[in-house]
């Protein structure tokens, strides 16, 4: 389903999907308290160790995408679809020898003048970096996005969780995951301009 750079290192698995518009507000006001960067297991002893979670972004110039229909037009009747992600939320917990991370992020979507179906697919990455901006390891998904009758935009929740084999005395705070679309070189020259 992607490309696992290194399946010694990390593994990445999406959890479940949760699919209306209706449903993704609701989570997003319940997720809206969590923080990209969390701290685990802080007491008052002071034997104990501060372990770190991963942080969590969205890629830049990845965090949108805009489908145009077949031909050279690329004015706003020549969209199709267009989509970006939300807002990440993470959490995580430490196993024995790991760290487990679970981002969640909306996809909303917008259905486009040249749309000519009821459903969008997007492609979008989760890939984990390590300190020094190394990829560990990433996965392409693959989503789709229905809007109802006389609806013009739409989202889900996506959930991912990622697993991550931690040295002897080392935190998650050393790693990243990034989320983002995985986009054409075209897509890529118009989300920069």
């Amino acid at each position: 389903m992607g490309n696992n750079v290194d399946n010694n290192v990390t593994s990445i698995s999406r959890t479940s999907k949760i699919s209306r518009y209706l449903a993704l507000a609701l989570a997003a006001g319940l997720l809206a308290a969590c923080s990209s960067l969390s701290v685990i297991g802080l007491g008052e002893d002071e034997g104990e160790k501060v372990q770190l979670c991963p942080a969590a972004s969205i890629l830049g110039n990845a965090e949108r995408v805009a489908q145009f229909k077949q031909g050279s037009g690329r004015d706003l009747i020549d969209v199709m679809f267009q989509a970006e992600i939300g807002k990440l939320n993470m959490s995580c917990r430490y196993l024995k020898g790991r760290v487990v991370t679970d981002i969640s992020f909306e996809l909303i979507a917008e259905r486009g003048p040249a749309a000519r179906s009821r459903t969008g697919e997007f492609d979008y990455f989760v890939a984990i970096s390590d300190a020094k901006g190394r990829v560990l390891a990433k996965e392409n998904f693959h989503s789709k996005i229905a809007f109802p009758e006389n609806r013009r935009s739409a989202g889900i929740l996506e959930e991912i969780e990622q697993s991550i084999p931690l040295r002897k005395d080392e935190d998650g705070g050393g790693y990243e995951i990034l989320v983002g679309f995985q986009l054409t070189e075209e897509q890529m020259k118009f989300n920069r301009r």
